[in-house]
């Protein structure tokens, strides 16, 4: 994370804080699995390798198994820093992030700050095609901030709610 703090230009910060009120229509990240397509093509083939059709299942070449399926998404990398505010119907506040991505898992920093002094803490989540959710802890603190949101396609925005310690409310980043 860069030492000191960002400033903000007014216009900027203006235009977080239209994306942040619009954030409550970037719902958050659902809890649904989305095997559920895999699950109905198991449930179609039986034990003796016939579909529901009564046909064969075409057995998939072994070179082929450790390849990953075609149309299979690459993990979408969101590492590297972030800035942008979080707010609710209290006030808002200015976060930083600044990740590390291994396939999945991400960890890192975050510096957060809402008027008085700021907040230094370690993040760490998951990320599942476009959906991002990370845990913000303060060492030595049981406080704690969960945010659960979207990022587009390109990984430049990252919008949602956050929930924890200090009550509910939206955020947007910026890479």
């Amino acid at each position: 994370m860069k030492a000191g703090w960002r400033k903000v230009g007014w216009q900027w910060g203006m235009g977080l804080a239209v994306a942040l009120s619009c954030a409550a229509l970037a719902a958050g990240c659902d809890d649904d699995d989305d095997h559920d397509s895999d699950e109905a093509a198991a449930a179609e083939t039986d034990a003796g390798g016939q579909n529901a059709g009564g046909g064969e299942v075409a057995e998939t070449p072994d070179a082929d198994r450790d390849e990953p399926a075609a149309g299979a998404a690459a993990v979408l990398s969101v590492a590297g820093e972030w800035n942008g505010v979080f707010g609710n119907n209290e006030g808002n506040g200015h976060l930083e992030l600044d990740l590390r991505q291994a396939e999945d898992m991400v960890t890192g920093q975050f510096y957060l700050a809402n008027g008085g002094p700021g907040q230094v803490g370690q993040a760490a989540g998951r990320i599942d095609g476009d959906c991002l959710r990370l845990q913000l802890t303060v060492p030595g603190s049981e406080a704690w901030i969960e945010l659960d949101g979207r990022v587009n396609a390109d990984a430049t925005t990252y919008i949602g709610q956050w929930a924890g310690s200090f009550g509910t409310g939206n955020f947007a980043l910026q890479k």
